[in-house]
């Protein structure tokens, strides 16, 4: 059942992701600078959406692989990160707080993915729904018990691994 703007949402934490971060309309500071470095608006909206992601968890390591546009709003939105762009298999006894993954290499990343993510992570990862096969296997990792609670925004995933929450998948409408 997709929900639309938190309504039917009845984990306060949940609904707080949804309608604070996801749907939030506040202006940031950073919005300007970024959207001068753009080549095209295509993609914006997603890309503050990072920056709001980014800024709501407040991560002190993150692993990136996508475009550089959209690395540019997740440090935006917290500034003190370290980013690693090595591949996800070089990343040896560290923990990440946040992970985003496009999809061109998702699926030969997903067997390391979960292993990464630190007790308090979040894992992003852009077009989900490009084809059976990512679709598949987005399936198969929120289905992973360390996987919380999972936000489907259709071409956009996003997967908690917070212990504390109880196991929950959303469809929101963005």
């Amino acid at each position: 059942m997709p929900y639309r703007r938190g309504y039917g949402i009845h984990s306060p934490w949940a609904f707080n992701i949804v309608r604070g971060v996801i749907y939030e309309k506040g202006n940031y500071l950073a919005y300007q600078s970024l959207h001068e470095q753009r080549n095209t608006s295509r993609g914006e909206r997603k890309d503050k959406l990072m920056l709001r992601l980014a800024n709501e968890l407040q991560p002190k390591r993150g692993f990136y692989e996508g475009n550089d546009i959209t690395l540019e709003y997740l440090k935006a939105g917290c500034k003190t990160c370290e980013y690693l762009s090595s591949p996800l298999t070089g990343i040896t006894n560290e923990s990440l707080d946040i992970l985003y993954a496009d999809t061109s290499d998702f699926e030969n990343m997903a067997p390391y993915i979960v292993e990464k993510l630190s007790a308090r992570a979040l894992l992003i990862v852009r077009n989900i729904r490009k084809d059976d096969a990512c679709l598949k296997t987005w399936r198969e990792l929120i289905s992973h018990p360390r996987i919380r609670v999972t936000f489907d925004l259709y071409e956009i995933g996003l997967a908690y691994t917070e212990e504390r929450l109880n196991k929950q998948d959303y469809i929101i409408n963005f």
